[in-house]
């Protein structure tokens, strides 16, 4: 049995990346955080000789860590820099099978799925009541609600506002 060699790096998976545009629903990507001395040669060889990954293409950008400060000592320290490394697979008849990770998201942009809307219960909207079964219609703020309602005087004229006797 050949003995197998394993470089000394870290690639860890990122379960729940920020992809949330259109753009990346059509593609099956997957992101990693990395070591910032990796290259983009590097991380794809690595996942398709350890992982059996389909690897069609790697994009990299590099981030810098987080400042922060310690409140207990006093002292100011960052976080140490780290790569993200957004991996491309190839749609082959094996990765079609397989849903996708948006695939929810997917399932609801369907025409089918459009044509159900109104048949689904918890997305329909029953009438809103007339204004007759309303009532009253609330204030708006605090300092309206507990105004006293006025009420017309026998001088007000109801059709000027004005006092009565004068036009």
């Amino acid at each position: 049995m050949p003995v197998q060699l394993f470089p000394n790096w870290v690639v860890k998976l990122v379960r729940s990346p920020n992809l949330h545009t259109r753009h990346w629903l059509d593609r099956q990507v997957e992101v990693f955080h990395v070591s910032p001395k990796m290259t983009k040669f590097e991380i794809k060889e690595y996942l398709i000789r350890l992982y059996n990954m389909p690897v069609s293409h790697v994009h990299t950008a590099i981030y810098e860590g987080k400042k922060r400060i310690n409140r207990q000592l006093g002292v100011r320290f960052q976080e140490p820099d780290y790569k993200k490394a957004y991996v491309y697979l190839h749609g082959s008849s094996s990765e079609a099978q397989q849903k996708t990770r948006y695939h929810l998201v997917e399932e609801q942009l369907t025409e089918a799925s459009r044509e159900a809307w109104p048949s689904k219960p918890h997305r329909y909207l029953a009438d809103p009541p007339k204004k007759a079964e309303r009532g009253p219609i609330p204030p708006r703020d605090r300092i309206a609600a507990r105004m006293k309602k006025l009420r017309p005087t026998p001088h007000d004229s109801l059709f000027t506002g004005k006092l009565d006797g004068s036009t």
